[in-house]
């Protein structure tokens, strides 16, 4: 990721004016592969024809998504359509690098918000393995006005999980058409219009994914933001501006006719991954500075924490985000800001670096060839935080110390290891937890 752009959209995560508009080409990222518009038609007009129906589509119906479901609206088939036709298991694929990396900035909070237009449920999904299993979209702004403890996953045009209801032609916006779904589909569009009206203005507008062969959709993003008056809007596509611009001019203008406006092209999935890589190192380097800075003779040349933290991945850096905020796998590390308490932990990772042990995964290997894991204890007593971590799952390769600091000097702590064969203990589960001060005594620290 070019260095400018990153320290931009860190600034703005700082700020907290960030805002994530997602289209569809970021779900038709493998290994996702949520079908385009003009695919989804064409495997709806196959189905059709399989049901044997008299009544015939035009050739440009089974090409474009927006047509075809117009005829079935005016045919009164939308039951048809939405039940039988559309292949919802194309929309439960698997999550790519861009879904994980958005649920990270929702359940972190370092974005204000995520608008979507896509029914799937693959950035919900995608939360799941970070620790956030109940991640719901919200489908107006009343919902998206709920603090569930994560920033709101708004989409605009609907969900599987409510497709009746979901957007799929400009005529179901039609004013004069009065039944209760297009009437709900409206009232909705309208809640999340209003919605982004007061909370989108003055934020840096990040577009992922927006410029595919789902115009329909891209026409009613473009009348969700006009009122809105971003500071910076970046795109992201790989293809060059005149392709965007001839797939969708109105949008493309409104986007590039903003003074701070910049077109990067990349794939969004690539782009989310590296954004999610910069975020989590630069909030790991700013823990390790705040603490070298309170403890000056534990690390004497900083520039060996970049270099320990820069060869690692994006799954390698956020289980140490977890570590850092004492969360075992499985929780959310909720945390985008260096938190009071974390120079203790700071500073035994310092201790590891600095005595040239070298971070492979989020454990480091010491010339002995020992594995050691530093976790925050916040200054609970050890048999507390041991226990919260013995309900993790078993590491393919074990540790053989955590390092638990801070911890209740007065508390003490005691092994959870059960007693019982070596076939039944879990691997992992034998590692010696050790105050800093015993790590030190080990000659560890």
């Amino acid at each position: 990721m070019d260095r400018d752009v990153a320290q931009l959209l860190l600034g703005s995560i700082q700020q907290d004016k960030l805002v994530f508009l997602c289209g569809a080409g970021l779900s038709i990222a493998p290994p996702s592969c949520v079908p385009s518009a003009a695919q989804l038609a064409q495997l709806c007009a196959e189905e059709y024809d399989r049901c044997g129906l008299p009544k015939l589509l035009s050739p440009t119906a089974r090409q474009n998504l927006g047509e075809l479901a117009e005829f079935f609206l005016a045919n009164n088939q939308m039951d048809l359509f939405i039940d039988r036709l559309v292949k919802w298991d194309l929309f439960c694929g698997d999550v790519n690098s861009g879904h994980t990396a958005i649920a990270d900035f929702a359940t972190c909070k370092a974005c204000v918000c995520v608008i979507t237009t896509n029914f799937d449920v693959l950035a919900e999904n995608a939360a799941a393995p970070l620790g956030e299993k109940a991640l719901r979209g919200a489908l107006d702004g009343d919902e998206a006005n709920v603090d569930r403890g994560y920033r709101p996953l708004l989409k605009i045009h609907g969900c599987l999980s409510q497709r009746d209801y979901t957007l799929w032609c400009d005529r179901q916006l039609d004013p004069l058409r009065t039944d209760s779904i297009s009437l709900r589909i409206r009232a909705r569009l309208e809640s999340s219009r209003t919605w982004m009206r007061a909370n989108l203005p003055n934020r840096h507008l990040v577009l992922v994914g927006f410029w595919s062969d789902w115009k329909y959709l891209n026409g009613v993003l473009l009348d969700s933001v006009r009122g809105i008056h971003p500071t910076e809007i970046c795109l992201v596509d790989p293809a060059p501006d005149t392709e965007l611009q001839a797939k969708a001019p109105e949008l493309w203008a409104w986007a590039s006719g903003f003074p701070h406006f910049q077109h990067v092209q990349e794939k969004a999935e690539v782009f989310l991954r590296e954004l999610q890589e910069v975020f989590s190192r630069n909030i790991l380097e700013r823990v390790l500075k705040d603490a070298a800075d309170a403890a000056p003779g534990v690390c004497g040349d900083f520039s060996v924490v970049s270099n320990a933290l820069g060869g690692l991945d994006t799954n390698a850096l956020y289980a140490l985000r977890r570590d850092f905020a004492g969360a075992p796998s499985g929780r959310v590390a909720k945390w985008k800001e260096p938190q009071q308490g974390m120079h203790a932990v700071g500073k035994a990772h310092l201790s590891m670096i600095s005595s040239g042990a070298r971070l492979e995964g989020s454990s480091y290997v010491t010339a002995s060839g020992k594995r050691v894991r530093v976790v925050n204890g916040w200054a609970l007593p050890m048999s507390k935080v041991e226990a919260d971590y013995s309900r993790e799952p078993p590491k393919v390769t074990p540790d053989d110390y955590v390092i638990c600091a801070p911890v209740d000097s007065d508390a003490g702590h005691r092994s959870i290891i059960p007693s019982a064969t070596p076939s039944i203990v879990r691997p992992g589960s034998t590692a010696e937890w050790l105050t800093a001060e015993e790590a030190r005594d080990k000659g560890i620290l």
